[in-house]
């Protein structure tokens, strides 16, 4: 429900000085149309100004609506706030500590939620671990043993990074998956990349120093895009390849931003190269932090140009297939932002973007 008094407009700064005048209330009825209603007879809104009002409030709510579609990917974790900043900060014995080797990490499950070990639970007085704070989670901080453990504290026991996708609660899951992709960074920049001299963590902010030649590494984050390609009431599905890694369900066309190109320039490209297809009416979605390949993912729609015949780069896939939005075999699963734009196509309300 919209209101506007008398006098004010912040909501609908499309209004003529003399609609502000009358006291006007928006409201959507079960009918799913407005009423809207004017003061004095003089003050009566013209029908041309009521269809702008109807028009905004409609772009409106479709615009909140879209703010409010959250909690179905894996970062989607309100009321719990995730905060990067990075501090030098000492743990407690309360706090979690995050243990991973080979893409794995280190936890149990406690009626049926992910749970990770407590400072108390893996440090005795004789230790002295090599711990880096990483995040918190609403007043929950979490810190990285570097080197990892000899033996598992009793009741833990290693699982695949896999497990991330369906683990509960949710903000532990998605605490997982970030501190897997910063103790990939840590891994990979133990010796600076230009002189090969040793890297020290630097104090002040979440970044490594060589303190020989003076190289500075920031954590890795690369962008790509997830590309959903409509033909009307039809969506492009595709599917990887086989190799090892990869998944063998269907997805939407993706790919990495290369040097010098927008983000909409990797669209065009990406689908073009990977099914020969001219795309037009290129629309933003939505991002996502995809931590288990170090990538900032961005969701756009957009519709074929011209001829819908798909010419496979079979490098790179193994299917690419035209659904009619009521045949597409998905569903939503929670965790991806293909799965929810894939969502979006078959609710009809691509058009919303």
């Amino acid at each position: 429900i919209i209101h506007m008094s008398t006098g004010t407009c912040k909501s609908f700064p499309y209004i003529s000085e003399k609609s502000i005048k009358c006291r006007c209330v928006i409201a959507r009825t079960k009918t799913d149309d407005y009423n809207i209603r004017g003061g004095d007879e003089d003050c009566r809104l013209s029908p041309e100004e009521i269809a702008l009002i109807r028009e905004n409030a409609e772009n409106d709510i479709k615009l909140h609506q879209r703010k409010q579609r959250t909690g179905t990917m894996i970062q989607d974790i309100a009321p719990k706030k995730f905060d990067n900043h990075y501090v030098e900060m000492e743990p407690g014995a309360e706090d979690w500590i995050l243990i991973y080797r080979e893409r794995e990490v280190l936890c149990r499950f406690e009626n049926g939620q992910i749970r990770y070990p407590k400072l108390k639970e893996i440090i005795d007085e004789h230790m002295d671990p090599d711990l880096t704070y990483l995040f918190s989670v609403s007043g929950e901080h979490f810190f990285l043993l570097k080197e990892g453990l000899d033996i598992a504290p009793e009741g833990y026991g290693w699982e695949t990074s896999s497990v991330f996708r369906t683990a509960r609660p949710r903000y532990l899951a998605f605490a997982g998956i970030t501190g897997e992709q910063l103790d990939e960074w840590y891994r990979a920049n133990r010796f600076c990349g230009r002189c090969g001299r040793p890297m020290t963590p630097d104090f002040a902010e979440r970044m490594m120093r060589c303190r020989e030649c003076g190289n500075t590494v920031y954590p890795k984050i690369c962008p790509g895009v997830i590309v959903a390609v409509t033909d009307g009431n039809r969506l492009l599905l595709t599917k990887y390849a086989p190799r090892e890694g990869r998944t063998v369900n269907y997805a939407l066309v993706a790919g990495f931003t290369e040097i010098g190109e927008t983000l909409e320039e990797t669209v065009a490209r990406e689908v073009m190269e990977e099914v020969g297809l001219k795309v037009k009416n290129i629309r933003y979605y939505k991002s996502q932090p995809w931590s288990f390949t170090s990538t900032l993912l961005c969701g756009f729609f957009c519709e074929v140009d011209g001829d819908t015949r798909i010419t496979l780069d079979t490098d790179e896939l193994s299917v690419g297939q035209w659904f009619e939005r009521e045949e597409i075999p998905m569903e939503d699963d929670g965790v991806s932002l293909t799965r929810e734009m894939i969502g979006v196509f078959k609710e009809g309300k691509e058009k919303d973007f």
